[in-house]
């Protein structure tokens, strides 16, 4: 017969300190690259980026410029949320300029464009907002939209630039009265 372990006993605070209330998790260490301007080319940039850190860099931009942003990460609430499939990767809007753009980003320009997300980008343009599809190589371009649309002199340059040409079209169109939808009427001497 096997020879028993001597059963071991510990006291009533210790069992709950050990088994009640364990001690709580460690955060583990994020798997995240900061792109770090100074000490890395944009080439290396693209070589390591993924999706989710294109994203943190381009809302600490968006943050850093007062732009307004909402991004819907996947999977999170996603039960909660109601309405069609394809929604762009981020929406921002500055609340001073009225500048407001949407954007699909992508890893590669070869990554394919879901049909669900083209129908609601194809929307957002008609209602005048700019409409971009973004991969890591973009990344200048990207600064020159956020730029050129938090600067309220240049919002406003545009529009005086639009309404000028507007009236300059207006301007060279003749008096004349417009004839009558079946063709010119000619009067009965």
């Amino acid at each position: 017969m096997a020879q028993r372990k001597p059963q071991q006993t510990i006291s009533l605070d210790e069992y709950r300190k050990r088994y009640q209330n364990p001690a709580p998790p460690q955060p583990k260490k994020a798997k995240r690259m900061v792109l770090v301007k100074t000490t890395m080319t944009l080439d290396e940039y693209h070589a390591l980026a993924l999706e989710k850190d294109f994203m943190v860099d381009l809302q600490a931009e968006l943050t850093r410029y007062g732009f307004l942003w909402f991004h819907q990460a996947p999977g999170t609430d996603s039960q909660r949320n109601q309405g069609q499939s394809g929604f762009p990767d981020i929406m921002a809007v500055h609340p001073v300029t009225g500048g407001m753009f949407v954007a699909e980003l992508k890893r590669s320009a070869r990554e394919p464009h879901q049909p669900a997300q083209d129908r609601w980008l194809e929307a957002y343009r008609l209602t005048g907002a700019e409409v971009y599809h973004w991969v890591p190589d973009d990344w200048p371009a990207i600064l020159a939209v956020i730029t050129r649309l938090s600067q309220p002199h240049l919002r406003v340059a545009i529009a005086i630039a639009t309404m000028i040409g507007a009236w300059a079209a207006l301007s060279h169109h003749t008096a004349e009265p417009i004839p009558p939808a079946g063709g010119p009427t000619q009067v009965d001497p």
